[in-house]
């Protein structure tokens, strides 16, 4: 699987990893995923920290089940071949962390949306995964609604983000 990302990169770093722009002036963030599994005991190659989504041009990672038996089982032999099956569903631990500089002034209570050239942030896409599958292997797009995130200034030199994140697929 490949993650193809949609970020607007700010052309700024931070301990290597790339920043990353959101709406508000001076304020950036990172995501990182640190965890991907799907049904049936179906993990990933993803191994700790995880992956800073956008910190290389090409990021990819591999599924795996332990017993193919189960995923036989699973869902039924998705195809004639019996080689590959339709697990369904990607589940993520996400990281968001923000950074700031000196072009950070946010206004009382600003909203905070994380900038994207497209309508979603990043998504998954299989690429070369075999005749019969790369015909029907389409973008999962993930964006986040983060409607619920207010930055909020108590004073001119400090700031803090509150509330929950939405995901949206």
């Amino acid at each position: 699987m490949r993650i193809e990302n949609a970020m607007v990169d700010s052309g700024k770093m931070y301990g290597s990893h790339k920043l990353f722009n959101t709406s508000v002036p001076g304020l950036y963030y990172t995501l990182l995923i640190s965890n991907m599994w799907s049904a049936y005991g179906t993990v990933t190659n993803v191994s700790s920290p995880g992956i800073y989504i956008g910190d290389s041009a090409e990021q990819y990672f591999s599924w795996y089940n332990p017993s193919e038996d189960v995923l036989y089982w699973s869902c039924n032999n998705a195809n004639s071949t019996r080689k590959y099956w339709a697990v369904g569903g990607i589940y993520q631990t996400l990281t968001i962390e923000f950074y700031t500089d000196t072009n950070f002034d946010p206004t009382v209570t600003q909203q905070i949306k994380l900038s994207s050239s497209s309508n979603y942030l990043y998504s998954f896409k299989a690429y070369g995964a075999g005749q019969g599958i790369n015909e029907h292997s389409y973008f999962i797009k993930i964006d986040f609604d983060l409607l619920n995130v207010k930055l909020t200034n108590p004073t001119c030199f400090t700031a803090m983000l509150s509330g929950v994140m939405t995901p949206t697929y």
